[in-house]
């Protein structure tokens, strides 16, 4: 599959995933594809230019194809597998040799996934439809996460699900919940998609076991 998509978006200093665990896969192919890409074709979430005001990183399209990504730091250096949320400065970059380490390529495809959902929440919100969002989270609503809301206990323990933190933020902003969302969607995919991969954070906490998630089982993927 070769998709387009914008990769403008703004990622939280916070952390509530879990440490920079050092992954198993060997495959080091790091030949990253920098040239200009012109064509500027965008699907139907938030565009590039929520970068204009100052949120998000100014980036140009990537073309996405699972196993030609890498993810990068705010360095331009290949970030290494890691339950770690997306920081600020992360990119997405073309590669010309194929990744077929299976931590390094899901590493990629999930990053594809969520950093337009970050930045729909957090730099283009007014201007994403519901019918964009619904297209958006498609990768969470197939795996089953985010799909159900608990609101019971203090702010800090509440849980949003997609649905639920869309209709939350149409209130106004609200970064803790917005946060949490974002930061555990994506640990929720990591938990799927990683293979012999401890996701175990500082804390000793593992948040694949605490939500009965099925370690290694692999993402269901929208249609092509």
């Amino acid at each position: 599959m070769r998709v387009r998509i914008g990769l403008a978006f703004f990622t939280s200093l916070a952390f509530i995933g879990c440490g920079d665990t050092a992954s198993s896969d060997t495959d080091t192919s790091t030949d990253i594809d920098t040239s200009t890409d012109t064509d500027t074709s965008t699907d139907s979430g938030p565009d590039s230019e929520a970068t204009a005001d100052g949120c998000g990183h100014d980036v140009f399209t990537v073309s996405v194809q699972i196993g030609f990504n890498e993810v990068l730091g705010s360095t331009g250096s290949v970030k290494p597998v890691s339950g770690m949320p997306l920081q600020e400065g992360d990119t997405l970059a073309e590669v010309t040799d194929e990744i077929t380490a299976n931590n390094r390529r899901e590493h990629a495809r999930i990053a594809s996934y969520m950093m337009p959902i970050r930045d729909a929440l957090m730099c283009d919100f007014e201007s994403t439809s519901v019918a964009a969002w619904d297209e958006l989270t498609e990768i969470l609503v197939l795996n089953d996460i985010k799909t159900a809301q608990d609101l019971s206990g203090t702010p800090m323990e509440q849980v949003y699900s997609t649905d639920g933190i869309y209709e939350h933020l149409l209130d106004g902003e609200d970064e803790h919940p917005m946060m949490k969302y974002l930061e555990e969607a994506e640990l929720e995919l990591k938990c799927l998609a990683f293979t012999d991969f401890d996701l175990t954070n500082p804390a000793g906490d593992d948040h694949c076991e605490i939500h009965s998630l099925d370690t290694g089982s692999g993402l269901v993927l929208p249609a092509e």
